[in-house]
């Protein structure tokens, strides 16, 4: 298993956020890259060491508890924007979280703001079990019947833990949550490539939130391309 989580999702240039990391087969080398139109890699680091860490079963409500792998800080020059984190083991397995950069205190900001839909993130994460909807895990390995998984959603879902990585770190070939004609009445909605979705092995709850390579990352990416500057905060920013 390689999975992690950080300690906040969002901080200003010159703050530090930690990392809590859980490896079978380290080391690990860290990438952090800000993502919008482009890729830009600003900072990566060799040879993490972290040990290999259990989840525990009320992870999904209490978090998971690991210990800080390692702590870094956002450099003054980290632009405001997503920041995606890349974790590779040495056997080649990679996991992804991120982090919101603001932008800098005492600098005057820009006129509009991207408001990272984090509360919608962490509704839908379903990292060690249920989310606020249902017992997904219950629901995806079929232990659980559909009815009984509804009544397994989670009141309170802990943000100390790892988001699954189809809703935080989509490929780029991920179909998107659409219908292509108009459904009947009471007629559920489908995706737009059900093959896709049972190959990888997709929850319904994946595709409906996150940034990368999904709705946010499209917009943010054809701002930046037109020339329009946004700063970035997250939901919990603003409920703050």
């Amino acid at each position: 298993m390689l999975a992690c989580y950080t300690d906040r999702l969002s901080l200003h240039p010159g703050e530090t956020f930690a990392l809590h990391i859980s490896v079978e087969n380290g080391p690990c080398r860290l990438e952090i890259a800000r993502v919008g139109k482009a890729r830009e890699i600003i900072h990566t680091q060799d040879g993490i060491v972290a040990g290999h860490h259990p989840a525990p079963a009320d992870a999904d409500r209490k978090g998971c508890g690991w210990p800080v792998a390692l702590e870094v800080m956002a450099g003054a020059d980290w632009r405001t924007g997503y920041y995606d984190i890349v974790l590779t083991d040495a056997a080649g397995e990679q996991t992804h979280h991120f982090v919101c950069i603001k932008p800098a205190k005492g600098k005057a900001g820009s006129k509009a703001v991207l408001v990272l839909a984090t509360n919608t993130y962490h509704s839908y994460n379903w990292w060690g079990g249920a989310n606020a909807y249902s017992n997904v895990t219950g629901l995806m390995t079929g232990t659980v019947h559909f009815d009984e998984a509804m009544d397994q959603a989670i009141g309170v879902s802990s943000t100390q833990r790892p988001f699954t990585q189809m809703i935080i770190a989509a490929p780029e070939d991920a179909p998107r949550l659409i219908n292509m004609r108009a459904r009947g009445f009471k007629e559920k909605p489908w995706t737009a490539d059900p093959v896709w979705m049972r190959k990888h092995r997709i929850s319904p709850y994946d595709g409906s939130a996150g940034f990368l390579n999904k709705w946010e990352h499209a917009f943010a990416a054809w701002t930046e391309e037109q020339g329009y500057v946004f700063d970035y905060v997250t939901d919990y920013d603003l409920d703050t």
